[in-house]
């Protein structure tokens, strides 16, 4: 059994993005990346609503791109108050509620 000083991924050579995703758990590369992918759908949705005339196709891609927006905008607020759970040295997931 690999533990994490033994790593079969350490020869490979990998990016140290790549490596950081292909670890357990969840890093800093997992949220880069589905900032990253967020940003670039609503980037292909604004061009396709530029180019696409066709008014019932144009509506869709609208609620769409709305969707993926307000997504976006929970997303990073998600990330941004985990990440100042963590810094202030919270106890992030086992919380006991009364």
């Amino acid at each position: 059994m690999a533990t994490a000083q033994q790593s079969p991924l350490k020869d490979l050579g990998l990016p140290s993005w790549l490596d950081s995703l292909l670890q357990p758990g969840v890093g800093n590369g997992v949220f880069i990346t589905l900032k990253a992918s967020l940003v670039l759908l609503i980037c292909v949705l604004l061009v396709m609503c530029c180019y696409i005339d066709d008014p019932d196709v144009a509506f869709h891609l609208k609620v769409f791109t709305s969707m993926a927006v307000i997504l976006l905008a929970i997303v990073v607020w998600f990330i941004n108050e985990f990440g100042a759970q963590l810094r202030s040295g919270g106890n992030v997931g086992n919380t006991k509620r009364d």
